[in-house]
């Protein structure tokens, strides 16, 4: 599917909730702790978890992004940025320290890192910031120049922003309502970055979002030269490639042959060349 690096065994875990905070008016962090007594489990930039904090119903777990993990006192943690936006949502948001839940991962492939030299640009839109402070803390480890572009419909939406920039990334804002930053669309950042540093000045983008922000991002990119991963957003059940429902339609770059693919198991990370100019 792409150049990014592919799934890895996932494993069912158990934890309990650490903690459970509003970051912005919409949108919270759950942390919680591995309790089986396994080796601790860590996660690569650009895997996602299947996670439940209940028994029957809803039925389907959600899918989220891993934002941030580690190990304290020999136990692993993992934590996701979420919005409350149906039953499973509003359920995690009612979770406080110490209450159950599972996860299943790691899910999909990950992000690749860059080939060549110059800046990483990481173009985000909403909750879909959650998978890039892990890949610029592995950016920065690695010596790479990370410069976040940052949209959202207002300030109070820009997620993660002091987060990212204490990992070492460099943010630039655009708010729809202008009230800081750039008035207008994120995209108009990353024209604005490969114009003034000319396409062999970038390493790579990667983004992460709404999907009209994912499609104009990879037209920008692809038509000014500039390589590129997508992560993303699609409605997934399973999370591991037995119901089909996120289902993707790629292109081999090498024939030109269209077909579809699964978002959870051949992605969700997706490289612009193998993502159609058209329709997905």
């Amino acid at each position: 599917m792409s150049a990014s690096v592919l799934a890895r065994a996932a494993r069912d875990v158990r934890g309990l909730v650490v903690s459970n905070e509003a970051v912005a008016p919409d949108a919270w962090v759950l942390r919680y702790e591995e309790t089986d007594p396994l080796p601790p489990l860590l996660y690569e930039p650009g895997e996602f978890i299947q996670v439940s904090a209940w028994s029957v119903d809803p039925l389907l777990r959600r899918p989220m992004s891993v934002l941030d993990c580690g190990v304290r006192d020999g136990r692993a943690w993992a934590s996701f940025l979420y919005q409350r936006t149906g039953r499973g949502t509003k359920i995690l948001g009612s979770l406080r320290a110490g209450d159950r839940v599972r996860a299943l991962g790691p899910l999909g492939n990950r992000f690749a890192l860059p080939a060549r030299d110059g800046v990483s640009l990481v173009v985000a839109g909403g909750v879909g910031v959650a998978p890039f402070l892990l890949l610029t803390r592995r950016l920065v480890e690695k010596g790479r120049e990370v410069l976040v572009l940052l949209g959202a419909r207002d300030a109070a939406r820009l997620y993660l922003k002091e987060a990212l920039e204490r990992e070492g990334a460099r943010v630039r804002c655009a708010t729809e309502k202008g009230d800081l930053g750039e008035k207008g669309l994120v995209t108009r950042l990353l024209e604005q970055e490969i114009d003034a540093r000319g396409p062999r000045g970038i390493a790579r983008v990667y983004a992460c979002g709404p999907e009209p922000m994912l499609r104009a991002v990879h037209a920008i990119a692809r038509a000014r030269g500039v390589e590129g991963e997508a992560s993303l957003e699609r409605r997934m059940a399973c999370g591991f490639g037995v119901c089909f429902t996120c289902v993707c339609k790629i292109v081999d770059p090498a024939t030109g042959q269209a077909h579809n693919e699964r978002t959870c198991l051949e992605g969700p990370v997706v490289d612009f060349a193998a993502l159609p100019l058209e329709s997905w």
